[in-house]
């Protein structure tokens, strides 16, 4: 969405609404994994796409740690634990 907004692109939109539909593609691709549900892992890889998306492709660089250690490890039983990039053993 937020190529969307920057660019513009409309479903009438030849080139901007390519560019939204790849940072959406590549979002949901890095969203892939084997574990069940998990919105907030969905979510970080989401804005992890969408930073290095706006970075390569649009020249727009934004700050922020990738970093983050998730703290709803004990809120959700299906939680993959060790096998998820966000765990930090909490």
């Amino acid at each position: 969405m937020a190529v969307s907004v920057l660019t513009g692109a409309t479903p009438l939109t030849g080139k901007t609404r390519t560019l939204a539909n790849e940072a959406t593609s590549l979002a949901l691709n890095r969203m892939l994994d084997s574990g069940p549900r998990c919105c907030k892992r969905a979510s970080r890889k989401a804005v992890e796409s969408a930073k290095d998306f706006l970075e390569k492709r649009m020249g727009i660089k934004l700050d922020g740690d990738n970093g983050v250690a998730c703290g709803y490890v004990g809120r959700n039983r299906e939680c993959i634990r060790e096998e998820c990039d966000y765990f930090r053993g909490n």
